[in-house]
């Protein structure tokens, strides 16, 4: 061996390989970083490490391009669930559909007490305006009435004058 070159021995932990398929597949289910640390047998300093030498991006742009198919996955399972299954229907128009639930208003007690008052006295307003309008029907028609009887009975009596 030449003067000056030392044959050393490796320092540190040897590298685990990392299968990066698997990676890419808990991504795809939507694993947490934690998650998928935990899973290869990894710390998660190391995972974010080890993402970056592999495909030369930050781990959150990785996990994002690999976690959209499971998103789209899921989607469509659900889509295939809702045929079937009423619940997941309705929650899936919720959520996407901006549907909701008709709430039924229910009155308090209070609330109800104002709105029988406030019917009564509209009924009594009515009322009111009902007798005033009789009245004024009264006092219009009484003298045609009288008119119309005085005719009557000069009629009768010339009829039994006859």
């Amino acid at each position: 061996m030449p003067r000056g070159v030392f044959k050393t021995k490796p320092t540190g932990r040897p590298l685990i390989d990392i299968d990066w398929k698997i990676f890419e597949e808990l991504c795809h289910i939507q694993c947490t970083q934690s998650e998928i640390a935990s899973f290869l047998k990894i710390h998660h300093e190391t995972l974010i490490r080890r993402v970056e030498d592999n495909y030369k991006e930050p781990f959150a742009s990785v996990y994002k391009k690999y976690s959209e198919g499971g998103k789209s996955s899921l989607r469509r399972n659900q889509f295939r669930m809702s045929e079937t299954n009423s619940a997941m229907a309705i929650w899936l128009g919720k959520q996407w559909l901006g549907q909701k639930d008709h709430e039924e208003k229910t009155a308090s007690p209070i609330q109800e007490s104002i709105d029988m008052k406030n019917a009564f006295y509209a009924s009594q307003y009515e009322m009111q305006k009902l007798k005033k309008e009789l009245d004024d029907l009264k006092s219009k028609t009484n003298p045609e009435l009288q008119r119309s009887n005085s005719q009557i009975q000069s009629m009768d009596r010339s009829s039994q004058l006859r």
